[in-house]
């Protein structure tokens, strides 16, 4: 991983964010007449997209392998 402590604070803090309110993002933004995705997957994607820029080299294509099974 290549980033600054400040970086990987601020990352850290953004990954909790997103694991812990993904849920409830995903209810208030699809329809309530139509049901909502409890699909864990998509959050899991998320917040590897948020970690995916400081990686490098096969760290950073290992983590790209794995989210194409969380979308596919």
């Amino acid at each position: 991983m290549k980033a600054s402590p400040a970086e990987i604070r601020a990352l850290s803090e953004n990954v909790l964010v997103v694991a812990t309110y993904w849920l409830n993002f995903r209810a208030v933004r699809d329809h309530p007449a139509g049901g909502h995705s409890q699909d864990p997957g998509s959050g899991a994607f998320q917040v590897m997209a948020l970690v995916a820029p400081y990686l490098v080299g096969e760290a950073r294509r290992h983590l790209e392998s794995l989210g194409r099974d969380y979308v596919a």
